[in-house]
């Protein structure tokens, strides 16, 4: 065999390979996007994005057509998703005791509760407990349901509903409760405050 046609068998043989490489690189190439699709496809069918999952505790609610902003670790603001950045017309709100309370529980979610009402405006005050009943959310989780009587200048107005959560074995050796309430400055949504408390998972 010359040495022409060994040259012409080699070359003919790297362009053969060159060739063949190059396909199974773009198969290779199109069986990844393919994946990366599916892939994606999946993502969105199994995400749930009108579920709020706290960064900071372990518990999460469903907030359809309203906006959750974490003002921080321990307060979530909800606002309606077509009013932009107006008042709130819901919160959650954790709060953590160290676990030497000296009252029963449900006298320490009262307690902390009427403290909230200090803190919405200099000289407002909570007093009285109106309706304080037991109810079950969706996912059988109790919680204290109750209102209070706001005061501020003079003026009482009843608030509520405030929907308590046990969340004390979510924090080990911490008395804590996840509450459910309205903004205390204005008159927020029942039925915001209702949908998210029926469906808090812990």
């Amino acid at each position: 065999m010359s040495v022409k046609k060994t040259f012409i068998i080699f070359a003919f043989v790297i362009v053969a390979v060159a060739v063949a490489s190059f396909f199974v690189g773009r198969l290779s190439n199109k069986a990844e996007e393919a994946e990366d699709v599916v892939t994606e496809v999946k993502m969105e069918m199994t995400a749930e994005p009108d579920v709020y999952k706290s960064s900071a505790f372990s518990f999460s609610f469903r907030h359809e057509g309203l906006v959750v902003t974490e003002e921080s670790s321990s307060r979530i603001a909800i606002r309606n998703a077509n009013e932009g950045a107006s008042n709130p017309i819901a919160y959650v709100d954790v709060i953590i005791e160290g676990a030497d309370a000296e009252v029963p529980y449900e006298q320490f979610v009262l307690d902390e509760t009427r403290l909230l009402c200090g803190e919405s405006s200099p000289g407002a005050s909570c007093s009285e407990i109106n309706d304080l009943s037991l109810i079950v959310n969706q996912n059988g989780l109790s919680a204290q349901k109750f209102f209070l009587v706001f005061e501020e200048n003079g003026n009482k107005r009843d608030k509520g509903p405030f929907l308590a959560f046990n969340f004390s074995e979510n924090t080990p050796g911490l008395v804590s409760f996840v509450l459910v309430r309205p903004p205390l400055t204005n008159l927020g949504s029942v039925d915001a405050i209702e949908d998210i408390a029926a469906s808090i998972d812990f």
